[in-house]
């Protein structure tokens, strides 16, 4: 067990290195390592027998959690659950995800666990590496802001709006460092 551990730190470190370094050759340098990437996650999943499809990733806000999954059925089981705020995860699993379609392109909402700070959900198979990524997070973070001030527009307008552009302008600023636009 110790030994897979170990293993599974090297990958981690592999990757921040890749990240690091290829980060200042251009868009050659972005190819490149979103490729080795893949390569050594996949070659260290399968070893480790995880499930690939599974590669979800998480960065917590102050006031919310951003889950990124490589497409919709990933926030059913990075919760653990097989339905979410009207949503199934059977529904998620069957539809056929392109860059033009995808059950969920994105889901602001209140985590299903009663501990966990609201969320908002990214689908990579929807991002584009275009303006679209920006509106859509900024969609998303819109219905974050609104949840966040229980509703409250009529007196919070203001302070609705600039909340949910500091909060797209963070995730989209966390999102280009991670390369995943």
């Amino acid at each position: 067990m110790v030994f897979y551990l170990i293993l599974i730190l090297l990958v981690n470190v592999l990757v921040d290195t890749l990240r690091d370094n290829i980060k200042s050759c251009g868009e050659i340098g972005k190819r490149l390592r979103k490729k080795i990437i893949v390569q050594v996650r996949i070659l260290s999943g399968l070893f480790f027998n995880f499930k690939i499809n599974k590669m979800i990733t998480k960065k917590l806000f102050p006031n919310f959690q951003l889950i990124v999954g490589e497409k919709s059925a990933d926030l059913f089981y990075w919760f653990g659950v097989d339905n979410l705020h009207g949503l199934t995860k059977k529904e998620a699993e069957e539809y056929l995800e392109t860059k033009d379609d995808a059950y969920i392109w994105g889901l602001a909402n209140y985590s299903p666990s009663k501990d966990d700070l609201p969320f908002i959900f990214l689908n990579r198979t929807r991002l584009k590496g275009d303006y679209t990524d920006v509106t859509g997070i900024m969609h998303e973070t819109m219905h974050l802001s609104l949840l966040l001030n229980d509703w409250n527009i009529e007196w919070k307008e203001e302070e609705i709006v600039s909340q949910a552009e500091t909060m797209a302008n963070d995730i989209v600023k966390y999102l280009k460092s991670r390369f995943f636009l």
